[in-house]
């Protein structure tokens, strides 16, 4: 296939977690790509860290929503979100039934929330805008 540009779908092991790292952009249709590959791929538990997706003008409000519920949709056992946007797809989860929910707004609390819940053999969803840094909250836990 095409070849990854850096932080496109990057998987990385560490310590029995398989991090997927899809940090270099955010748009309604490629985080539910993202969200749809893992589900496919992934059998065991599955955790979202969700960051902002920006630039998005009027849409902006229902497409975060949206994002939130794919999470539940897809099967994933916990969100974890970071950016005041990222408020908006965790109420999409939370309204879609997904009870696993944290909110935060700085990598080190997102990082911080991710480590307090990771068990062996999980796989961590990184996604948000350019802008947003996922890739920060890696390098934390």
């Amino acid at each position: 296939g095409a070849k990854n540009t850096k932080m496109r779908f990057e998987v990385t092991e560490k310590d029995g977690v398989t991090f997927i790292n899809d940090a270099y952009n955010a748009s309604p249709l490629s985080m539910k790509a993202a969200l749809k590959t893992m589900a496919e791929t992934y059998g065991g538990r599955k955790i979202a860290v969700l960051g902002d997706m920006l630039e998005l003008g009027d849409a902006e409000f229902a497409a975060h929503k949206k994002v939130g519920e794919e999470v539940k949709e897809f099967n994933f056992a916990a969100l974890i979100t970071l950016g005041e946007r990222g408020k908006i797809i965790a109420d999409g989860a939370k309204n879609a039934g997904l009870e696993n929910i944290i909110v935060t707004s700085t990598h080190k609390e997102a990082a911080e929330a991710l480590k307090s819940i990771l068990q062996k053999g999980d796989a961590v969803l990184l996604k948000g805008s350019r802008g947003m840094e996922m890739e920060k909250i890696l390098g934390l836990v």
